[in-house]
């Protein structure tokens, strides 16, 4: 997984790296946009981050955590008004079951990784 800085690679260790907010598996909505709401107010007190959606894929459903991370993007951007460049899907690659992290990171480090 590389999400772009700049000339440089934000490395999936650099992404580990960033202090995590949250992390969770599959949940109904009503839960997922509760904990997206309280990941909105950290985005709103701190305009100099951005938010980093990491979605690890697990084997059976590959997919369905990507278009997961996509539908939090949209809401975050949509529902919530948080900028479009403030807000990265990331692939963190496979994991045994449905995951997602929330991670902070610096606003000049936010570049689209696919």
């Amino acid at each position: 997984m590389t999400v772009r800085q700049e000339s440089r690679p934000l490395t999936k260790e650099a992404l580990a790296s960033l202090p995590k907010f949250d992390e969770f598996g599959e949940l109904k909505d009503s839960k997922w946009k509760k904990r997206l709401d309280y990941f909105v107010v950290e985005l709103r007190s701190v305009p100099s981050e951005c938010g980093y959606i990491i979605e690890y894929r697990n084997q059976r459903h590959p997919e369905k955590v990507l278009a997961w991370a996509k539908k939090a993007k949209k809401y975050l951007i949509a529902s919530k008004g948080i900028g479009s460049d403030r807000v990265v899907i990331a692939d963190g690659g496979y994991s045994d079951e449905f995951r997602i992290e929330l991670r902070l990171g610096p606003l000049g480090s936010c570049r689209e990784a696919n």
